[in-house]
């Protein structure tokens, strides 16, 4: 008999249903009810092929999100705080609410960001690259900020 692997009982929201467009509250409890969630949204993210995904992307209002870094490694943020954003970076990036949509958005080109890991110890990180911008088109979910409002204009994209 052949084992094939539970379904993940989360489920990406799609924009723009209102849980990803309204600020999320902090987390308080650092307990094996968000141990579990995280693990869940890894298998989400992984399986719909994505580099971060934010609570209220299925359906939790709460301030964490998950993503991977330059080692292909699951990083989790709990309650981050963006502390310092440095030039300017304009990539395109997509969206798992919004599959299939790339844009090119204005974002800081390095961010150094300070967050809770699933135990409550608190780490900062200072990103650049792809992770800057995944960085903070996270932090932006946790904000109720949707990315297609940081669009760069056509002509501005021209330039």
């Amino acid at each position: 008999m052949e084992l094939k692997p539970a379904k993940p009982k989360l489920v990406i929201k799609k924009f723009p249903d209102q849980v990803l467009l309204v600020p999320c509250t902090p987390v308080t409890k650092f307990n094996e009810n968000l141990h579990a969630v995280l693990d869940e949204m890894a298998i989400v993210m992984n399986s719909n092929n994505g580099i971060g995904l934010a609570a209220n992307q299925v359906g939790i209002p709460k301030r964490f999100f998950i993503m991977l870094d330059s080692r292909n490694k699951i990083v989790e943020f709990i309650n981050p705080k963006i502390v310092e954003r440095e030039g300017v970076a304009n990539m395109p990036e997509g969206c798992l609410s919004l599959p299939g949509y790339y844009l090119v958005a204005d974002r800081a080109e390095v961010v150094t960001v300070e967050a809770q890991n699933r135990h409550g110890e608190t780490f900062k990180v200072v990103a650049d690259g792809i992770e800057s911008i995944c960085l903070q088109h996270e932090y932006d979910h946790l904000d109720g900020i949707f990315y297609t409002s940081k669009e760069k204009k056509s002509a501005e994209r021209e330039k």
